[in-house]
């Protein structure tokens, strides 16, 4: 994995919140093909990089809605601070 297909996916997942469709399997179908989201990465590969990203411990329990994101975005906000 490499930060520009990290950036990609992040990327994808960013347009899938804005462009609704009833299921993410869609952005690839004939049918309802999205260009922006298919053209960048396949399906094959987002659903590899969504099966294995993890940002905490499965077994971390707090009772947030972003809880499994919260130390992601803390440690983002340190490094940005030390700018």
């Amino acid at each position: 994995m490499t930060i520009e297909k990290l950036k990609d996916y992040l990327m994808v997942l960013l347009i899938m919140g804005i462009v609704n469709m009833p299921s993410y399997l869609d952005y690839w179908s004939r049918e309802f093909r999205y260009a922006q989201v298919a053209d960048v990465m396949s399906l094959k590969r987002f659903e590899l990089i969504r099966r294995n990203i993890h940002f905490v411990d499965n077994a971390y329990s707090d009772e947030g809605r972003y809880c499994k994101i919260r130390p992601f975005i803390e440690k983002k906000g340190e490094t940005a601070s030390q700018r």
